[in-house]
């Protein structure tokens, strides 16, 4: 999922811990190494470069994988057999119960598939809660 962000954003996801790890700087996309971003032919930019870059331009586009090696594994396992006819995945909460779900919702019909609740914020955690993501945006 791509996202702008300008200066002051950054700062308060890397405060957080939440660093990008994929941006596009002058159309070449890095990926985060945990050092400094390193593109598809081996070039490296360093964090202070990013910022710089922001600085210039007052934003910069970045793009995280919304779903972790195992989530996009077993999710990819679970639409295979019905990928065509799945219209959006979104992630729900019961706030009551303090725990989230992922609904699967097919295009066309009335049919829908409701995980089992895990306890929220445990599992899924790059997905936001009530937004309608497609198989595209999953990376699925």
């Amino acid at each position: 999922m791509k996202k702008k962000v300008d200066f002051v954003e950054l700062c308060e996801m890397i405060r957080d811990g939440k660093q990008p790890r994929k941006i596009k700087v002058h159309e070449q996309e890095f990926e985060w190494d945990g050092i400094d971003y390193e593109n598809s032919n081996g070039k490296t930019i360093g964090f202070v470069f990013v910022l710089d870059c922001i600085c210039k331009t007052k934003a910069i586009e970045f793009y995280d994988d919304v779903l972790d090696e195992i989530e996009l594994e077993y999710l990819s396992a679970i639409v295979k057999p019905f990928r065509d006819k799945v219209d959006y995945i979104t992630k729900v909460a019961n706030i009551s119960e303090n725990t989230e779900s992922i609904l699967i919702v097919f295009k066309g019909y009335c049919a829908l598939v409701l995980f089992p609740p895990f306890i929220r914020g445990k599992m899924y955690k790059g997905m936001e809660i009530a937004v309608r993501y497609t198989l595209e945006e999953l990376g699925i």
